[in-house]
């Protein structure tokens, strides 16, 4: 009894004491259970833990005492539990886990709530032996969101790598919280959302939707996505920070429920607004999680193709994140997600960006043949004569921009598909992105001129989407998948994926095409061994490609109905007259030799296993929509 009174004591005067803890959701948790489990083995070590009830809370003080502590005091004083340190081991890492209980501070107020919700779900931190000894420390919001983005790493992560991970989550989420002029786990574990909210880093709504999925007991999946945004998305910011839509760049993007889902007379299109959108309006409409990313994005938007502006009348948002992996866009917030490497100038904006690779990319070592290809121009690679990485590790912004165009063609084809000009005037104020009923341009070009083969759709849903993978499909030579394709209409195997990246991939080289004068090949070669370290082009023979695919006759109507739909105010009937014919590359030469369709023998430069971009693979679980269509 003396030592629990003493850990109260602590949660006002942070006196020197060990093993105690307190539990909140907004605010505190009273009457929770908890639990204490050996990360590695599951073995539970601390049994039979419970946060104070608010009886049990107030019976430490006589009524008058308690009355004149105040609101704010009674609220620290709640949710406290005293760890027995006996079974504790210093060095081991635990999992505490904390149900139920009631949240004595749900709308934030910082009063103590008449009414306190009880919680469904469950809270978490991954705490060391040594910390469980402390004065104090709090299982909170952000414990849970550091506890979901490890969990999945657990078993392939040291106990020193988990550590690190802690302590670098703390960086993106707090200041030094605890004074120790640190910033590390240990800020996170001393966060408390009554007296600390204000100091975590991202928007309310980040907290707020994390705390709904667990006093819901919602899904795992869906806690999950709301715990990596609270830890993800925290450095995200307004490029502009006095943009007209500060408030619906916080509250729209990313949706995960039914409830997050922001209508168009909420928050508009571009397009509702301005048919001709500027430079300004786009970055009142960009976030990002570095400030760098918004000034390379205004150097380089000038420099693109004004189609691109014109495209842009379909998004409400744009962000570009470091941790953004692959790009993608989201049809429930009618937003795209950009991948910062695009878009770096120096080799210290590039040391900001995640370095995590494309997770389809281990898909690719499941087939026996590479799906590759490239932009070009003159016979030569398309960026050679912009300059590459120079001996500083800085690059131009020309090749920023030029990079940047290929990708927005692509991610803005899904916007124009979804949210076509032709529809703005058709769209209700109170429907949102998701909730939108009308044909796209994809089903019309699905439909009237349909890709054919089932050996395509098959593979590509091995490769782009992770379907287990037939023996069958396992033994496809690179010659068998190029004579399918040959016959078909699509430009690449990516367009096998969806009707959505079918539809994108024309739009794409179509665009590049005319704006660069750009042709881009495609082939599908041999696999050199994933053992040998000195692999190089000779590795990859190619046993089916060419250039300009879209220049194939039975290309040119799927390209044409594609180009009407997308961009229905541009006339490209000039452009698409003066394609060149489509080129077969030499079978039996490699990837590189085939570089020089004119004469053969270019340089070689190293090629590797290509992994297209997925811009409609969305991180988010399926929306509670009406009929609303999801991109998966």
């Amino acid at each position: 009894m003396q030592r629990l009174v003493r850990c109260y004591l602590s949660l006002v005067l942070m006196l020197a004491l060990t093993g105690c803890l307190q539990v909140e959701l907004y605010g505190p948790l009273a009457g929770a259970q908890i639990r204490i489990t050996d990360l590695r083995t599951g073995t539970e070590v601390v049994t039979g833990l419970s946060s104070d009830s608010v009886n049990e809370s107030r019976a430490r003080y006589a009524l008058d005492v308690w009355e004149a502590l105040g609101a704010y005091l009674q609220l620290a004083l709640m949710g406290a539990a005293d760890i027995p340190t006996t079974e504790i081991d210093g060095e081991t890492l635990y999992v505490i886990t904390v149900s139920g209980g009631r949240d004595q501070d749900y709308n934030h107020d910082q009063q103590p709530d008449t009414n306190p919700p009880a919680i469904g779900g469950t809270l978490h931190a991954i705490v060391s032996g040594a910390q469980l000894s402390l004065p104090l420390l709090r299982v909170n919001l952000l414990t849970e969101a550091v506890y979901q983005a490890v969990l999945p790493e657990v078993d392939i992560l040291s106990d020193e790598e988990i550590l690190d991970e802690l302590n670098a989550a703390a960086s993106l989420m707090l200041p030094d919280i605890n004074g120790d002029k640190q910033l590390n786990y240990l800020d996170i574990l001393n966060w408390s959302h009554v007296s600390h909210s204000g100091l975590y880093r991202g928007d309310p709504v980040w907290l707020e939707r994390l705390a709904f999925s667990i006093r819901e007991n919602l899904d795992a999946g869906l806690i999950s996505y709301t715990g990596s945004d609270v830890l993800f998305r925290a450095p995200w910011a307004p490029a502009n920070p006095d943009s007209p839509y500060a408030r619906e760049l916080a509250e729209c993007l990313l949706p995960s429920l039914f409830r997050d889902l922001c209508s168009f007379g909420e928050f508009p299109l571009i397009g509702q607004e301005t048919l001709t959108p500027d430079l300004q309006g786009i970055m009142d409409r960009l976030v990002v999680s570095h400030p760098w990313m918004a000034a390379r994005f205004e150097q380089a938007l000038p420099m693109m193709p004004p189609d691109i502006l014109l495209l842009m009348r379909s998004l409400r948002a744009i962000t570009i994140g470091a941790n953004t992996r692959p790009s993608f866009y989201d049809a429930n917030s009618g937003s795209i997600h950009l991948d910062a490497d695009v878009f770096w100038v120096t080799r210290g904006e590039r040391l900001t960006i995640s370095t995590d690779p494309d997770y389809r990319a281990e898909f690719a070592k499941l087939v026996d043949f590479a799906d590759l290809w490239r932009y070009v121009k003159d016979n030569d690679y398309a960026d050679a004569e912009l300059g590459g990485i120079d001996a500083n590790g800085n690059r131009p912004i020309e090749t920023v921009a030029q990079q940047a165009a290929e990708l927005l063609f692509h991610e803005l084809a899904h916007a124009a598909d979804f949210l076509p000009p032709d529809e703005f005037s058709s769209l209700s104020p109170s429907l949102s992105p998701a909730e939108t009923s009308f044909a796209f341009p994809s089903d019309r070009l699905s439909a009237d001129q349909p890709l054919q083969s089932p050996e395509l759709f098959g593979i590509a849903s091995v490769l782009y989407q992770g379907a287990p993978i037939s023996d069958q499909e396992a033994a496809y030579s690179a010659g068998q998948i190029g004579g399918w394709f040959a016959t078909d209409g699509a430009n690449d195997l990516y367009a096998y994926s969806s009707q959505y990246e079918d539809l994108a991939m024309l739009f794409e080289e179509m665009m590049m095409y005319v704006h660069y004068g750009f042709d881009r090949d495609v082939a599908f070669t041999t696999v050199p061994d994933e053992n040998d370290p000195n692999v190089d082009c000779a590795d990859y023979v190619v046993r089916w490609g060419v250039r300009n695919r879209i220049g194939t006759p039975h290309v040119i109507p799927r390209l044409e109905q594609t180009l009407a739909e997308l961009l229905p105010d541009r006339d490209f009937t000039a452009d698409i007259a003066n394609l060149p014919a489509t080129r077969s590359m030499t079978v039996g030469l490699d990837w590189c030799d085939n570089l020089d369709l004119g004469k053969g023998g270019a340089s070689r430069r190293s090629a590797t296993r290509y992994v297209a971009p997925a811009p409609e693979v969305l991180r988010r679980p399926p929306v509670h929509t009406m009929g609303g269509r999801k991109l998966r």
